[in-house]
């Protein structure tokens, strides 16, 4: 719920204070056995932290993670005279981050003037922070536009974004709030949420904003596109981008039996029409569902999009929600059932109508398994309201992840009787799941912030390219190129990589992921090339003697720079070949090794396949497809010895022919 309170004029106050022991952050004995699912106790020392942030009422409503690690969050920090829109951010353990907003980790903004509030954030690669959320001038939101704020990294207002680093978007008439932001890769803003274009209608509405908070012409109209399912109202809640560049958004219809709906749109903002035939599809989890609400959406690696939410209606029958769909917007059938998947929580205890709102969002780790989250909620004997934060995984295929937790499922209680998450965000360098939310206790609330362990992201490899028409050598951490011109290394390696030339020959520089002629460090967060050139030296042309010549000597002018010979110049074709070779001998290697660990990972998922098999006949398909990823793999580690054996004989025929050089010229 919002507390659509209004607000005071832009300030940073309110220390973020971590409180031990009838404070704010209460410190509990971490996990005996770490594991996927568990709190990791680098946080706080347990896991949890309660964030004291401006105001006595916060909905902590987004989280993101830098890539040094601190956390970020944004919400609406109410008063009882308005609302502001707040930012806060921690350090990894999560103590304060003294060198963001006035020192003590917060920042408010006041957008419109009375009731703001922000909805989402994204990071943007300059460490910039965008947050999107709604802005009021007058009481209420029935008055309301999207508004959008800017912050530099230290937590300011940044100048070069709209008016003051704020701005305002407005559709039409009525309420309108934006629920989802995201960065392109050029830098433009997109933000979704719900538009009221005339009255009485609520639509998806998208407005992409340029780098400097204009809106963007080539978008919709005039910057702004808003979409109607038919029907129904509608509004948006998430949104992510393709590969392609296009733009999924993902929310609910409105009326007497919302469902799941999603569009799809092009980069122009125009509906895609490969997507449910029209740019639209609308999913209902069942005719006993009063309601059926996405509020997450995910672009896995092979297309498919995922989207999250909860379905239900009625108090005590609420469960989380995920469905699954082709590129082509259809239900992906391989996806648990017909590719809808519903997930309850069992409180126990004196739990009365238990239910499960999974709003949060959903994250996707490096395996391939989803992970939702959102709130378990039911009322004690006492006619009380209790919840905790929830977690879901599901497998690849859909099924409850067994290895995150039993039964797949997590819950986190927090000091307060009242806790939910409203959003998760995947640490890709750590694996980590990081979720916000709320913790509230008698009508207060304040930010709470849990983080798991999930599972590792995958070793990274670091490669090396020799080229250019001299030689040389680069070393470092693993790697002694020529020979050893590849390591695979634990993800978030960091490699530092050092060039020599041999005699003869100089250093002309990096290329790839390094540039510049020092030392090159990598991180490596997705695996790397690096190119190293290496140039021969001009040999220096011969000196005249000095003095006079020797009589009977005939004056022929300068000495003329003597020309190679044959023998040198077919050494130098020889090395230019030798160097090509080599080159095409590790790109087939890195392609071989890349195959080798998809195949493998096939392999993994057709076992686990196999043991949750059901029935004579899933298990006969599930044999025969762990047989043929088997022998994928096996061509794949064949191709792979000899791509290397290839490289070695590479390797060595560029040597000789490098001594060859040597020798003759």
């Amino acid at each position: 719920m919002d507390p659509r309170v209004p607000s005071r004029g832009a300030r940073r106050r309110v220390a973020l204070t971590a409180v031990l022991a009838g404070g704010l952050l209460t410190a509990l004995a971490a996990p005996a056995v770490a594991a996927p699912g568990d709190l990791d106790p680098s946080l706080s020392g347990d896991g949890r932290l309660v964030v004291a942030t401006p105001g006595s009422f916060e909905q902590t409503n987004a989280v993101a993670v830098q890539p040094d690690g601190r956390i970020v969050v944004a919400g609406i920090a109410g008063h009882g005279d308005g609302s502001d829109l707040f930012v806060a951010r921690v350090e990894r353990d999560g103590t304060p981050d003294a060198s963001f907003g006035g020192g003590d980790g917060v920042t408010t903004v006041d957008v419109a003037g009375f009731g703001d509030g922000a909805r989402a954030l994204a990071l943007q690669p300059d460490g910039k922070i965008v947050v999107a959320g709604y802005g009021s001038a007058v009481s209420g939101l029935n008055q309301s536009d999207y508004a959008v704020a800017r912050l530099t990294a230290d937590g300011a207002l940044d100048p070069g974004f709209g008016s003051g680093g704020t701005r305002t978007i407005d559709f039409g008439l009525g309420a309108e709030q934006a629920r989802a932001v995201l960065v392109q890769p050029d830098g433009t803003i997109v933000v979704g949420g719900y538009a009221n274009p005339s009255a009485g209608v609520i639509e998806f509405g998208l407005a992409r904003l340029t780098a400097d908070g204009a809106l963007d012409p080539g978008f919709g109209s005039g910057g702004k596109r808003t979409t109607a399912f038919p029907g129904a109202g509608s509004n948006v809640h998430a949104l992510a981008l393709d590969r392609d560049g296009r733009i999924v958004a993902a929310g609910r219809t409105t009326g007497s039996d919302p469902d799941f709906a999603l569009a799809r749109y092009l980069p122009d903002g125009s509906l895609d029409t490969s997507f449910g035939g029209d740019g639209l599809t609308t999913t209902d989890f069942g005719s006993a569902a009063l309601v059926d609400e996405a509020d997450g959406v995910a672009i896995q690696a092979d297309g498919k999009i995922v989207a999250s939410g909860f379905t239900g209606g009625d108090v005590g029958d609420n469960r989380f929600a995920v469905a699954r769909y082709d590129s082509d917007g259809g239900l992906d059938a391989d996806f648990a059932d017909g590719g809808r998947q519903t997930v309850a929580f069992a409180p126990g205890g004196d739990a009365q109508f238990p239910s499960a709102y999974g709003n949060g969002g959903a994250a996707l780790q490096h395996d391939g398994s989803i992970v939702v989250a959102g709130v378990s909620s039911w009322f004690n004997e006492f006619f009380e309201t209790r919840g905790v934060f929830a977690l879901a995984a599901l497998t690849p295929d859909g099924a409850l992840d067994e290895r995150f937790a039993p039964g797949g499922t997590v819950t986190t209680a927090f000091p307060a009787p009242e806790a939910e998450a409203h959003a998760i965000v995947l640490d890709p360098r750590s694996g980590a799941l990081v979720v916000a939310g709320d913790a509230r206790d008698s009508g207060e609330s304040d930010t709470a912030i849990a983080r798991y362990l999930g599972t590792p992201p995958p070793p990274r490899t670091v490669t090396v390219e020799l080229s250019g028409d001299g030689s040389g050598s680069v070393r470092g951490r693993g790697i002694d190129c020529p020979g050893d011109c590849d390591e695979t290394l634990p993800a978030g390696a960091t490699v530092t990589l050092t060039a020599t030339a041999t005699e003869g020959s100089e250093f002309a520089g990096w290329g790839g992921a390094c540039s510049g002629n020092g030392p090159c460090t990598v991180e490596l967060t997705a695996d790397v090339a690096v190119a190293a050139r290496f140039a021969r030296q001009a040999k220096d042309a011969p000196q005249p003697p000095v003095g006079p010549a020797p009589p009977g000597t005939p004056s022929t002018g300068a000495t003329p720079t003597p020309r190679p010979t044959a023998a040198c110049t077919r050494a130098e074709r020889t090395l230019d070949g030798a160097a090509r070779r080599l080159r095409d001998a590790r790109v087939r290697v890195a392609r071989a090794a890349g195959t080798v660990r998809r195949s493998r990972a096939a392999v993994t998922r057709a076992r686990r396949a196999l043991t949750r098999a059901a029935g004579e006949p899933a298990r006969r398909r599930a044999r025969a497809n762990l047989r043929a990823a088997d022998r994928r793999q096996r061509a794949a580690t064949r191709t792979l010895t000899t791509a290397r054996s290839a490289q070695r004989s590479a390797e060595q025929r560029h040597r000789d022919a490098a001594r060859a050089v040597a020798r003759r010229c």
